[in-house]
């Protein structure tokens, strides 16, 4: 008896086509963002802070999704995953911090999107990992929520988010940036939902999965080191008080970047694409990345110092042993 051919998979369903789309779609949002920010008569100033503050989670998305389509990209699949874990819990802090300072529906409608990015991410990216069972995330009540409930959450709470930006929007500008970045967010949500899917799979379902993007970074894929490796290689290094004082610092310029970002919001550089007026604010990162950017050109330097030191100590000592 003839078999039926197996139907091709909707490209909603193939990873490569989803990874394809979401870089179409962030390129799109920047450059639209961008050239509604020139057509609105901004400064200089403010359209590099609208590029900063408003497509900063779009830049990240182009970060991410890009290197998939390469060799190295896909090997170092783990660690680009656990990038955008760390960023999205950066979003979800500064979303907070955002609802602390003026509590509104929109704000509280974004970190709840964050939110469950976040805890999306972390109990399906690092499944394949030794972190999945170092931290024991198996155990973790999150990961009783199944697959389609997280897939259909950030549907409906992107719609809200839509609505309200569409109540908001003055302009065609608004709507069609406030469209766009929920379709982004619905495909997202879909690259990671297949992802699980994938991962749910047997090995011999696997290979019918054989041209897709997940199959072939299963392949190549490198696994993070272990914990207990990286502490020992962390404290097998010794510091001197230079190195010490520069990691101190970074992580103090860390929270003062974010913590500032927040105390000194943008406005003017997004919103009067939805208002007339500017009576809405968002995170500052244009000012949280200066912040971070001089933070680590003062650590970089102390430390160099501080190696130079330790050099100059270790020369010293090699020419005591031979007099």
């Amino acid at each position: 008896m003839e078999q039926t051919p197996k139907k091709e998979r909707e490209w909603y369903d193939s990873s490569n086509i989803i990874t394809t789309v979401a870089i179409s779609l962030l390129t799109v949002i920047i450059i639209l963002s961008q050239s509604y920010a020139v057509k609105n008569n901004l400064s200089t100033n403010d359209i590099l802070r609208n590029l900063l503050n408003h497509n900063m989670i779009y830049i990240i998305g182009l970060i991410y999704f890009i290197p998939l389509k390469t060799k190295t990209g896909k090997k170092y699949f783990n660690y680009l995953n656990l990038f955008l874990i760390i960023i999205y819990f950066i979003f979800s802090i500064t979303g907070l911090l955002s609802i602390i300072r003026s509590f509104g529906i929109t704000s509280l409608i974004t970190l709840g999107i964050n939110l469950v990015f976040l805890i999306y991410m972390i109990h399906v990216f690092l499944k394949k990992t030794r972190f999945w069972t170092e931290f024991k995330l198996e155990k973790s009540p999150f990961n009783e929520i199944k697959n389609e409930n997280y897939y259909y959450a950030q549907i409906i709470l992107s719609i809200i988010l839509l609505v309200i930006n569409l109540i908001d929007s003055v302009n065609i500008d608004g709507v069609i940036l406030s469209l766009i970045g929920m379709v982004y967010t619905i495909i997202l949500t879909r690259y990671i939902y297949i992802y699980q899917v994938y991962l749910s799979l047997s090995d011999t379902e696997k290979k019918n999965y054989s041209k897709d993007l997940f199959y072939e970074i299963d392949k190549i894929d490198k696994d993070f080191p272990k914990l207990k490796k990286l502490a020992n290689e962390v404290t097998a290094h010794e510091l001197n008080g230079y190195q010490i004082v520069a990691l101190v610092t970074m992580g103090i310029c860390l929270c003062v970047g974010i913590i500032f970002g927040n105390l000194f919001p943008s406005c003017g550089s997004t919103s009067n694409l939805y208002n007339n007026v500017c009576n809405t604010t968002e995170f500052n990162f244009s000012l949280t990345i200066c912040i971070w950017f001089i933070g680590f050109l003062v650590c970089v330097f102390f430390y160099a110092i501080g190696h130079i030191v330790s050099l100059l100590e270790s020369i010293n000592q090699n020419l005591s042993k031979k007099k």
